[in-house]
C-alpha cells in the first residue's frame, strides 16, 4: 500500500493504506519478536524460516528504501506526520527479520555441518596435552586387566556425565591407548603400535 505508484494503488485512499499498514506493523513487531526469541527447532525449519525470512526482508527493506527516496512527493496524498510513525516501524520489522534470518542460518549452518564424533567435543585448549598423551600411550605396550578395568570404570563416569552415548560406544571398542591416538592423531606420532592389526 506504501509501495511506488502503480495501477492498483495509486487512487486507493491514502489515510486506509496508512491505518491499515500501521495496524499491519502492530501485529507484525511482536510476532518477529516472538519468532526471533524462540529457539528454533530443527534444521529444516531453520532452512524454510532463513528462506521466508530473507524473501519477506527484501520486500521490506524495498519499501522501506522507496519510501525514504520518494516520501511525500508521489503525488498519492500521504502526510509527513504518518511516514515519521510509518518509516521508524518498518526499520524496526525489518532488523527483526534480519535477526530472525540470522538465527536460522547459524542453526542451520551448525546443523548441516559434517558430524566428527567424539573429535566435535575436544577443547582445542587440550589438544597438545592430548598428543602428548598419545605419544605416551602408542609407546606403552598392551593394557593388562587393570588397565581396561580402570578404563571401563572412566568410560562409565563419563557416560552418567552426560557424554555422547556414540562416543562411548566406540571408545570401548578400543584399547585405550588406541582411542587416545585416534582422538588426537594428526600425522605426526607413529600409531603402528597402537592400531590393533588383524
Amino acid at each position: 500500500m506504501l509501495g511506488p505508484p502503480g495501477r492498483k494503488n495509486a487512487y486507493m485512499d491514502p489515510e486506509l493504506a496508512m491505518s491499515t499498514a500501521l495496524i499491519a506493523g502492530a501485529v507484525a513487531i511482536p510476532v518477529l519478536l516472538i519468532a526471533f526469541l524462540l529457539r528454533v527447532p530443527d534444521v529444516q525449519s531453520a532452512r524454510v524460516g532463513e528462506t521466508s525470512s530473507v524473501l519477506v526482508g527484501m520486500l521490506c527493506v524495498a519499501m522501506l528504501a522507496i519510501r525514504l527516496v520518494l516520501g511525500t512527493g508521489d503525488d498519492r496524498g500521504f502526510r509527513a506526520e504518518d511516514l515519521a510513525i510509518w518509516l521508524p516501524m518498518t526499520a524496526v520489522i525489518a532488523l527483526l527479520i534480519a535477526g530472525v534470518t540470522i538465527r536460522s542460518d547459524l542453526v542451520r549452518r551448525r546443523d548441516a555441518a559434517p558430524s566428527t564424533g567424539a573429535r566435535a567435543s575436544v577443547d582445542p585448549g587440550d589438544l597438545r596435552q592430548m598428543r602428548r598423551d598419545a605419544e605416551w600411550a602408542a609407546s606403552s605396550s598392551s593394557p593388562t586387566a587393570t588397565d581396561k578395568a580402570v578404563w571401563s570404570r572412566r568410560l562409565d563416569a563419563l557416560a552418567s556425565a552426560g557424554i555422547d552415548a556414540t562416543t562411548i560406544a566406540q571408545a570401548r571398542t578400543l584399547a585405550p591407548a588406541a582411542w587416545v591416538a585416534w582422538l588426537a592423531y594428526d600425522g605426526e606420532i607413529d600409531i603402528a603400535g597402537v592400531i590393533p592389526r588383524p
